[in-house]
């Protein structure tokens, strides 16, 4: 493990050096400078972040669980410490944790508003207009007993569950029953 940590610090040196010597930044790089600029020490923002934040009516942030940490103190510190962004997400659809994405974060605000109404408007979007009641039903009977606080972020109860947001959806086709199949691979 101590030679696995050696490399990635060796490699992590190496790496900065040569971006230095070519005068170049990474994507990352670009995030960490601007979070620099825009907060202070504390994480509140700074007179550069306050001067750009009145330039914005409002910071629209979509697929907000997929945001992490650094994203995240941007955001505030140009949105007036939060009180003009407006962030779209739904954590079922979280998938970039891998670039450190951190579903916390929007369950953090989802719960807080949720429990507050004075800290944020909550506007829950489940309407699906895409799907019969068939499909929805089952979605929600498969996520609702797979998903929790431990996996999937949330408890998937009523405040989650997927609902037909037309009349034409509602329309019962009991020839659309669902099927499921599961496959053991330990068998040949």
């Amino acid at each position: 493990v101590q030679a696995s940590m050696d490399l990635v610090l060796d490699f992590q040196a190496a790496y900065a050096k040569e971006k230095d010597r070519r005068g170049l930044l990474d994507f990352s790089d670009l995030e960490h400078f601007a979070v620099k600029l825009l907060a202070d020490g504390a994480g509140e923002p700074t007179e550069l972040a306050r001067y750009w934040s009145t330039r914005f009516d409002e910071i629209l942030v979509d697929e907000y669980q997929d945001t992490n940490q650094v994203q995240n103190a941007i955001f505030y510190a140009l949105s007036n410490g939060g009180r003009k962004l407006f962030q779209v997400g739904d954590v079922k659809q979280s998938i970039y944790r891998f670039r450190q994405a951190d579903p916390q974060i929007f369950n953090g605000k989802f719960q807080l508003f949720l429990e507050n109404p004075d800290a944020g408007k909550l506007i829950l979007l489940k309407e699906n207009f895409r799907s019969q009641s068939e499909v929805l039903d089952a979605t929600n009977g498969v996520f609702s007993h797979l998903m929790d606080q431990e996996i999937g972020d949330i408890l998937y109860d009523k405040t989650h569950m997927l609902v037909a947001g037309s009349d034409k959806q509602k329309e019962p086709h009991p020839e659309n029953e669902t099927e499921v199949l599961i496959y053991n691979s330990d068998e040949a």
